[in-house]
């Protein structure tokens, strides 16, 4: 068991520089003082993929507001209010201020064979900016290759970008980022994952880091309804769970 004294202060030291490497969110002033809008696709997506994010950002000292709103009721089940609910309670531990759904099946149909057009969701989401949410300074939402190819997560990306390009000067929304979409190898490393970070084209990457793994797991089994086995063991695996990688969508 020798060899582990070796190892542990090793990953520990690997894990330090890995942090280091790059611009953190909760240790900025552009990341201070904010209003944030957390644009989601389904009920467990914000406890999924960007609990350290929130965490990141909650901290008392950088007296941000974070909101959520939620594009569809995840009725792909027919569980439609029971998953409404459960993402209630998990923005009320996350510490996430307001929350709103959007229940338009219509538009927004929970499926992974379902594109939502783009234009349609930049047309709510000004909806949202202006009357719900009129103090949002900066929107953060998935990646063009949706974490997991989910066309809905995707479908987001490319709504969000739209409403960029249309929002005008009718609100407060300086810019968004996404979160990047980590390769498979990656993806289920655990803390681990973050040993694969790379800086972005300016030399910097903006990232949010969590050590404690128990603030995704609590949050994810608040989802009770979605809480099966792989979703256990995907709080166990995941990289998501402690750390975040976003890109500046332009």
């Amino acid at each position: 068991m020798s060899w582990l004294y070796l190892i542990i202060p090793l990953l520990i030291l690997l894990a330090y520089f890995a942090v280091q490497k790059g611009k953190r969110m909760d240790n900025t002033e552009e990341f201070s003082h904010k209003n944030f809008l957390i644009v989601i696709a389904h009920p467990d997506d914000e406890a999924m993929f960007m609990t350290p994010t929130i965490s990141r950002l909650n901290q008392e000292y950088l007296n941000n507001e974070i909101t959520l709103v939620c594009f569809s009721t995840g009725n792909a089940d027919g569980l439609g209010k029971v998953r409404t609910k459960e993402l209630q309670e998990s923005c009320k531990f996350l510490g996430i201020n307001q929350s709103e759904v959007i229940h338009d099946e219509t538009l927004f149909e929970d499926s992974m064979k379902v594109e939502w057009n783009e234009d349609k969701i930049s047309n709510k989401l000004k909806e949202v900016v202006t009357q719900i949410f009129p103090e949002t300074d900066i929107i953060l939402t998935f990646d063009q290759y949706g974490i997991s190819s989910h066309p809905n997560h995707i479908s987001l990306y490319h709504g969000v970008k739209n409403f960029l390009r249309i929002k005008g000067k009718y609100c407060k929304v300086s810019k968004a980022y996404s979160l990047k979409t980590l390769s498979l190898w990656v993806k289920f490393t655990s803390v681990f994952g973050i040993f694969s970070r790379n800086t972005t084209e300016d030399g910097r990457q903006l990232f949010a880091f969590n050590p404690d793994p128990k603030y995704a797991i609590t949050s994810l089994s608040v989802h009770y309804s979605q809480f099966v086995w792989f979703r256990k063991l995907f709080t166990l695996f995941s990289t998501y769970v402690y750390f975040n990688d976003w890109k500046l969508v332009k």
